[in-house]
């Protein structure tokens, strides 16, 4: 066994053929690709990577395991736990430079994707299952007993006859979700991820091969992860600053890559040659944080560039924040519904000014859902099936807590815990970003905050 020390978990184990994958290029250049994009333009210690950060998922898959093995001997054969943890190591092996800030499938409400490289138009997951699918990876998996399949599919989320298996690493509080909230708040420095990790997953158990339960003893230590996601996303990943520059990042980006050839491949043929063998796919570190940073540069370098993004590729290499950010946040119901609504009314509101002065003026609602909406009582008749299988799609994946032996009950309802009365709730958050070195523009501005607050309380 080798082993790798890692700051957060101690050392980590891994055996000759995960080894191999780690080594392997297209594994490599998660080194180069940060965990949290540009949050270290506000935490300077916010430099850690998708690299190590899968190397923890890796490593809680692995004790998830061993804990349900030990309180059911015949849940899974070790065949399917060596699949799991691969599907752990790998879950990220598809993600773009700046992990999600470079998301586009994601933003398809404020980009036209539809020019983008085929992959830009798709989650980091589906790519992640492509570049194994299509690289050398299939083989080498294959050739050493692995399910290539089955392992997609797991990065995927896809329904597997194994649902419990599938949980560990698509869940609410899957060994992904463990492993960020452990690891942003250590690097970033805010302290809100303390959390016992192992004593959380001593208390997992499985319930009839098609859910994880948690014992009841660890209540508080669930309510402890929630409100730590809670804290994070407010503190950190919709953190105003960095925000601010991951937007002026996909502004940069969406230009670079439809009018300045980035990257370089742009269509299935082609990136099915970088990474059919090992040496070609050493090209793959293209999409990375510090080649994006080396093409910004030679952007500017060049005559008869973009004058707009010329200026957000300096704010970016440079850190220079030239617009004012005014925040407005209110606690409200988490339906998506009302939010679109928020914005479809501020949208409305700022109409004027975001045209006459359409590159020093943006509005961005960052994403700051931490766990799924859940119904609290069961959904009425009449409901469309779209809506009903949603629902219960979300009841499947949220927590559910069991005392001694009675029924399992979902962990929001439970009159144990205080989240029963507020588990519906959420920061919706706005971000309005104004050129602070236009004055009128502030000004005009300025006489329209009061309406942006009575809208957001709404």
């Amino acid at each position: 066994m080798r082993k790798i020390n890692d700051p957060v978990f101690g050392l980590i184990e891994i055996n000759e053929m995960e080894s191999r994958i780690i080594d392997s290029p297209l594994f490599q250049r998660l080194k180069y690709i940060k965990q949290l994009a540009l949050a270290h333009y506000v935490y300077p210690g916010a430099t850690h990577t998708r690299f190590s950060h899968s190397l923890g998922v890796f490593k809680i898959a692995g004790e998830i395991c061993n804990t349900l093995q030990e309180y059911d001997s015949d849940l899974f054969c070790n065949t399917n736990i060596e699949n799991l943890k691969m599907a752990a190591l790998l879950h990220d092996i598809g993600h773009f430079p700046f992990s999600h800030a470079l998301e586009f499938e994601k933003k398809k409400e404020r980009f036209d994707i539809k020019d983008l490289p085929f992959y830009f138009k798709i989650s980091h997951e589906k790519f992640g299952a492509y570049i194994i699918q299509k690289s050398y990876l299939r083989s080498l998996l294959e050739e050493n007993g692995y399910d290539y399949e089955l392992i997609c599919n797991l990065i995927e989320g896809k329904d597997i006859e194994n649902l419990i298996f599938n949980k560990i690493i698509n869940w609410e509080l899957d060994a992904d979700r463990l492993d960020y909230i452990i690891r942003d708040s250590y690097y970033t420095g805010v302290g809100f991820g303390k959390i016992n990790y192992q004593y959380l997953i001593s208390n997992f158990k499985s319930f009839e091969n098609k859910r994880i339960v948690i014992d009841s003893k660890a209540i508080r230590d669930i309510e402890h992860f929630i409100i730590s996601r809670v804290a994070l996303y407010d503190r950190v990943y919709t953190h105003k600053t960095n925000s601010y520059f991951n937007f002026i990042l996909a502004l940069t980006a969406y230009d670079m890559i439809l009018n300045f050839d980035y990257p370089s491949f742009r269509n299935e043929q082609e990136l099915n040659e970088i990474i059919k063998n090992e040496e070609n796919s050493k090209s793959l570190i293209e999409l990375s944080d510090f080649s994006y940073m080396d093409k910004m540069r030679d952007y500017l370098s060049k005559e008869g560039t973009d004058e707009n993004t010329n200026n957000h590729i300096n704010y970016l290499l440079f850190r220079i924040k030239n617009f004012k950010i005014f925040r407005f946040s209110s606690f409200s119901l988490k339906s998506d519904y009302e939010i679109d609504l928020k914005k479809f009314k501020i949208s409305n509101l700022l109409k004027a000014l975001l045209s006459e002065y359409p590159d020093e003026i943006y509005i961005d609602i960052p994403k700051s859902k931490f766990t799924g909406y859940i119904p609290v009582s069961i959904p009425p008749s009449g409901l469309d099936e779209e809506t009903l299988i949603r629902m219960r799609e979300e009841e499947e994946h949220t927590i559910w807590i069991q005392h001694n032996s009675n029924p399992p009950e979902i962990f929001y309802r439970s009159k144990k815990t205080f989240f029963e009365k507020i588990h519906n709730l959420g920061i919706t958050k706005l971000l309005v970003y104004v050129n602070k070195d236009n004055d009128e523009l502030i000004s005009k501005f300025e006489r329209l905050r009061e309406d942006i607050n009575r809208i957001m309380q709404s």
